[in-house]
């Protein structure tokens, strides 16, 4: 009584505990419903978490958009063009050599890193013949292409992010004057001719074979200087004699890319090409240049 003498109800002088048993069954109710509350929660619980599970290990072997390309092509064939150093070129034995064959390999292994896949390069004398063989479906991607370049679309060909960007040089004879861009010695290629196009629009193009053409047009007077990448230009320098040739860097950038016709795959390289350092890129590149 005088433990519950709070929850006990006086009526008419008579002491009653019908208040005090009327609390009591409806905790024990609560206490019921918390209860299956709790048991339903745990069994539901117990349900979502093996699903959830299952989904996650699925979630792992569905291949998501950017890796659909490499789990429906395990070998990818990349086109580059010869000669091309220290981008590109073909070995005395056949095989690619230069800063292609080191960066393509992370970027797909980073791309598709539990996948085994192939690779094919395929060397072209000319930059056209590349091209052309990227847009007929011969090869699945190549190797390089001026980045942000309008004809490249025009074309059905689609850039991957650039993969590294290079200065630019003019070549010439004698002492410095305006005159000297009055006539660039380009080849085929589309970086000379393309940056000759934009930065010189007034000057005429003489069109010659190959990147050490250029220069012997330069120094035979065919042409008045030549234009090209300042990593190509260091090794051509050391195997002639053009002590009477003056190097002019210029403030002008051209950045490579490499070139495909699959938007899957170009979401799948890029995603590859994201975690590689850009320094790292420069590093490889440059490890191919002769500064003698």
């Amino acid at each position: 009584r005088r433990i519950f003498k709070n929850n006990i109800k006086i009526c008419n002088g008579k002491q009653t505990i019908k208040t005090f048993f009327w609390s009591i069954d409806m905790g024990k109710n609560l206490v019921r419903r918390i209860a299956g509350s709790v048991s339903a929660v745990l069994m539901i619980m117990s349900l979502i978490i093996p699903v959830q599970e299952v989904f996650a290990e699925k979630s792992k072997e569905l291949p998501g958009k950017s890796d659909t390309w490499f789990y429906e092509h395990q070998v990818i064939r990349i086109g580059y063009t010869e000669n091309n150093l220290p981008f590109c070129e073909t070995d005395e034995n056949g095989n690619v050599k230069g800063m292609i064959k080191d960066i393509s390999g992370e970027i797909i292994r980073n791309a598709a890193p539990d996948m085994s896949i192939t690779y094919e390069y395929i060397g072209y004398a000319a930059s056209a013949d590349m091209e052309k063989a990227l847009v007929d479906g011969e090869v699945d991607a190549a190797f390089p292409f001026v980045y942000d370049y309008k004809s490249n679309a025009e074309r059905g060909i689609i850039e991957t992010s650039p993969l590294v960007k290079v200065p630019m040089a003019v070549i010439y004879k004698g002492e410095y004057s305006p005159d000297i861009f009055e006539s660039i010695a380009v080849t085929q290629r589309p970086v000379q001719r393309i940056c000759a196009e934009l930065y010189y629009p007034d000057s005429e193009l003489v069109f010659v074979q190959t990147g050490d053409d250029c220069l012997k047009a330069v120094k035979s007077g065919k042409a008045t200087c030549s234009i090209m990448t300042n990593v190509r230009l260091n090794p051509m320098l050391s195997s002639y004699d053009f002590s009477d040739m003056r190097l002019l860097p210029i403030d002008a950038d051209i950045s490579y890319c490499i070139g495909v016709t699959d938007e899957n795959l170009r979401e799948a390289l890029d995603n590859g090409l994201d975690m590689i350092d850009p320094a790292h890129i420069s590093n490889v590149m440059y490890g191919y240049v002769d500064f003698q």
